[in-house]
C-alpha cells in the first residue's frame, strides 16, 4: 500500500526525517505498539490474542500493565462497547499514552510515547473500513513511521476511507483535543498549582 511504501522510504537510514527523529540512538515512532487482549471472566485473567510488533523495548512491561488495567477496569464495564484512554509509566520511567476500544470481552489498545488520543480515535474509526487481511501490515507500519516533533510539523496518515492528521504546536507538543484529560490524569491538584506558579514566575507577570 501507499502507507507501507512511504514508511519504507522514511525508514532509510539517511532519510532526513529518520535522522532528525533519533534521540540517543532511539527512533521516535508514531506508535509504540498495538494489542488485542481478551478478558477471561471465569478465570478473572486476560489472554493476549495478538500484539504488534512482537519485540520492542518495554513491550513486555507495557503488556503486563495493560492486562492489569483490563482486569481492574474493563472487566467492570457495564456496557458491551467501551472506549477510553489512560496514561501509565513503565519500569524505566518512560510515560506511555494508551487509547482502547473494547467490545464484550475483547479489547484493542494502541500505545504511543505521544499523547495521540483524538488521533487514535480517528484512526480506530478508519481501521474499521480496511480489509481484515491488511490490518497487521498497517499496524506494523504505524509502529515504524518515524516522527519528528518539530514546530508546526503535520503528519497525514491516509487510509482507504479517510485521513488521520497529527500536528505539533509552536511548543513542539502534539495538538490534541484530549490534552486537558492527559494533564488532569498525570498531575495532582498540587502539581497543577505548582506548574501554574512556575509559568507565571517564568513570564515575570507577578
Amino acid at each position: 500500500s501507499a502507507l507501507c511504501a512511504l514508511a519504507r522510504r522514511m525508514l532509510t537510514s539517511l532519510h532526513p526525517i529518520c535522522l532528525m527523529a533519533r534521540t540517543d540512538a532511539e527512533l521516535t515512532t508514531l506508535f509504540h505498539s498495538f494489542y488485542l487482549i481478551e478478558y477471561l471472566p471465569e478465570a478473572k485473567d486476560t489472554r493476549v490474542v495478538q500484539r504488534f510488533p512482537q519485540d520492542k523495548p518495554q513491550i513486555d512491561t507495557i503488556e503486563s500493565g495493560l492486562k492489569l488495567f483490563i482486569i481492574n477496569g474493563i472487566s467492570n464495564a457495564t456496557t458491551s462497547e467501551t472506549t477510553g484512554k489512560f496514561v501509565f509509566t513503565s519500569s524505566d520511567s518512560s510515560r506511555y499514552f494508551a487509547f482502547f476500544r473494547s467490545y464484550d470481552t475483547k479489547v484493542f489498545v494502541s500505545v504511543s510515547n505521544l499523547p495521540t488520543m483524538s488521533f487514535s480515535r480517528t484512526l480506530f474509526e478508519l481501521l474499521q473500513h480496511e480489509p481484515i487481511e491488511s490490518i497487521p501490515s498497517i499496524l506494523l507500519t504505524l509502529c515504524e513511521i518515524p516522527i519528528f516533533p518539530a514546530v508546526g510539523m503535520k503528519y497525514d496518515i491516509a487510509l482507504s476511507n479517510g485521513t488521520a492528521s497529527l500536528k505539533f504546536s509552536c511548543v513542539e507538543q502534539v495538538e490534541d483535543v484530549d490534552i486537558d484529560y492527559i494533564v488532569l490524569n498525570v498531575m495532582t491538584p498540587a502539581m497543577l498549582v505548582k506548574a501554574w506558579e512556575a509559568i507565571i514566575l517564568e513570564k515575570k507577570v507577578l
